[in-house]
């Protein structure tokens, strides 16, 4: 087994770890956000506002979001950390002079917007149906047609999937690591969705507390 496929199973299980942690951490952060709901609909009904509860419900709003945050700051470290990693096999396994300027690309787009690749990944591939199921079966179809994924105008969605181009020069531990991969990039998209949408409940509560 190559040191790099060694390299990325110990990333993947621990992808995998925090996944599984972040379902239970998800009905946790239901519950607490329903709480926090209640709490805000509880103190907002009253015709005399209790002015220390207020101000203990956004204490606390802002400790979730601020748990929040940290998540989606994880999510998206993790997902920039496989793509880069993608990047630096196809470097390592091809002397190609267009993979430098593709490195080039991926490391700028990070730098300068990380959440960029997460975004177009969750927008373009997590919302399709067709993509997800074939790249949860590992079907090489999916990664074997340049062409089979249509985008709009963004280049940075073609050029996270430049692997694609050199697919049938490539090990088989080298597919079976991309394909692990794309899995892997799912649940982090899975899990970086979820802590958007608890962050934006827990806006909403502390907007309508700051309104009263």
């Amino acid at each position: 087994m190559s040191t790099h496929l060694c390299k990325y199973i110990s990333l993947h299980k621990n992808i995998k770890t925090i996944y599984h942690k972040s379902q239970i951490m998800k009905n946790n952060s239901n519950i607490a956000i329903s709480k926090l709901k209640k709490r805000c609909s509880d103190i907002l009904k009253n015709k005399y506002i209790d002015i220390q509860k207020l101000d203990e419900l956004e204490k606390d709003c802002l400790t979730q979001l601020q748990h929040t945050n940290t998540k989606i700051t994880k999510c998206i470290d993790l997902f920039n950390t496989l793509i880069s990693d993608i990047k630096a096999l196809l470097l390592r396994e091809f002397d190609d002079k267009s993979l430098i300027i593709y490195s080039k690309i991926v490391s700028t787009v990070i730098d300068v917007s990380p959440t960029k690749p997460i975004t177009l990944f969750a927008i373009n591939i997590y919302a399709n149906e067709t993509y997800l199921e074939k790249i949860q079966n590992g079907d090489d179809d999916f990664f074997l047609q340049p062409n089979s994924i249509r985008q709009n105008d963004d280049k940075a969605l073609e050029i996270m999937f430049k692997f694609r181009e050199y697919w049938p020069r490539l090990s088989d531990d080298n597919k079976e690591y991309i394909k692990n991969a794309m899995k892997s990039l799912i649940n982090i998209v899975e899990m970086y969705i979820i802590s958007k949408d608890d962050g934006n409940i827990v806006t909403e509560i502390l907007l309508q507390v700051g309104c009263n």
